[in-house]
């Protein structure tokens, strides 16, 4: 199993990392009005790649456990934040994202909805090509040959040879024209800037600091920080199911770090709320069922816990590793009551993020 596990996540893992750094240099170089000397061919191949694996992914996902509950729930939450800030009406990202002083007129070339994104990753696997009879001649068929994508040379003939190929990748291709790439400075590049720190958070998870095993801290760089987010360090508990998941990847023991004393619970809302559920946490966490239920059910149990807050308008990126929409979800089953509680919070290590908007009344 760690194996397999390894075998399908190391190519997304390259994937991810190739098309972000490509990005970040695109994106720099606009920015500081340098020429952007880049083939929108190989751009479109990257994008291309990166869907292909995540489609190979969604493939064996039913018949591969790919790590503990509260893992997989943050791979498929940081995949699904890629998906939705590409396929997101400009609008709509705006009000997520953007802050008030963002511009709404989005004009770049990134906006490509969810199913674009499958039929893209789709026609980029080898398997859909086995019989297609390549100028170079067709590729060895290995053990993991259909699950793997076609190169760029192969690439570049089914654009210029293939009708399907090419009425797919053809309007992206033109897109990526390099002066249709907006600079980082500029305020229209929120969904750029989005993606390509949405493909770093991707990279972070399946590669973890400080090993950084596969891909060097160095090509980690973020293009820019949108208005609504803001960096900062990565919560230790956080750091530490990262750990474990890139520890089971590689076939390790994974090095648990057993469960705290105190729990660390995140919610929405003002700095300096009161760490008890008695006392103001009831004006910060509203009328979320799970939040009460999670703050109560610690109190029951007699377990001590930190309540850490984080303004609703300056979020941490990895804040949105949690849940795509920017808002933190809990497991109903792990809600139910006090009793599934308690095994939640052992499962967690005492990493709990209710679902909390701020509603402060005073």
């Amino acid at each position: 199993m760690y194996n397999s596990y390894r075998e399908y996540s190391e190519p997304l893992l390259k994937a991810a990392a190739k098309l972000q750094d490509h990005l970040y240099i695109i994106g720099r170089r606009k920015a500081t009005g340098k020429k952007v000397l880049d083939n929108p061919k190989y751009t479109a191949y990257l994008l291309g790649r990166f869907f292909c694996y995540v489609e190979v992914f969604k493939q064996l996902s039913p018949s591969m456990a790919f790590g503990k509950p509260r893992r997989d729930r943050i791979f498929s939450n940081i995949l699904g934040r890629i998906q939705v800030i590409l396929a997101m009406d400009n609008s709509e990202l705006v009000q997520l994202y953007g802050g008030d002083n963002c511009s709404s007129n989005i004009e770049n070339p990134f906006k490509i909805p969810s199913q674009e994104q499958a039929s893209l990753g789709q026609l980029m696997l080898r398997e859909r090509w086995l019989e297609y009879n390549f100028r170079g001649g067709s590729p060895h068929k290995t053990s993991s040959y259909a699950h793997s994508g076609v190169h760029f040379p192969e690439f570049t003939e089914l654009l210029e040879e293939n009708s399907e190929f090419s009425r797919w990748f053809g309007p992206l291709v033109e897109a990526l024209n390099p002066d249709h790439v907006i600079g980082a400075s500029d305020s229209q590049n929120l969904r750029l800037g989005l993606f390509q720190t949405a493909l770093v958070d991707l990279v972070d998870f399946l590669d973890p600091a400080p090993m950084c095993t596969i891909i060097p801290a160095y090509r980690r760089r973020r293009l820019y920080t949108p208005p609504r987010m803001v960096h900062t360090k990565l919560p230790q508990t956080l750091a530490n199911i990262y750990s474990e998941e890139a520890d089971q990847r590689d076939g390790m023991l994974p090095q648990f770090h057993g469960v705290p004393n105190t729990v660390d619970v995140f919610v929405s809302g003002p700095t300096g709320v009161g760490s008890t559920f008695h006392t103001k946490v009831s004006n910060v966490i509203g009328d979320c069922p799970y939040s009460h239920r999670v703050l109560l059910a610690l109190e029951e149990k007699q377990v001590s816990y930190n309540l850490i807050t984080i303004d609703r308008k300056l979020r941490p990126s990895w804040y949105y590793n949690v849940h795509p929409e920017a808002k933190v979800r809990l497991d109903e089953d792990l809600c139910a009551g006090a009793q599934g509680m308690g095994m939640g919070m052992e499962s967690t290590r005492g990493y709990i993020c209710p679902d909390a908007q701020t509603t402060n009344t005073g």
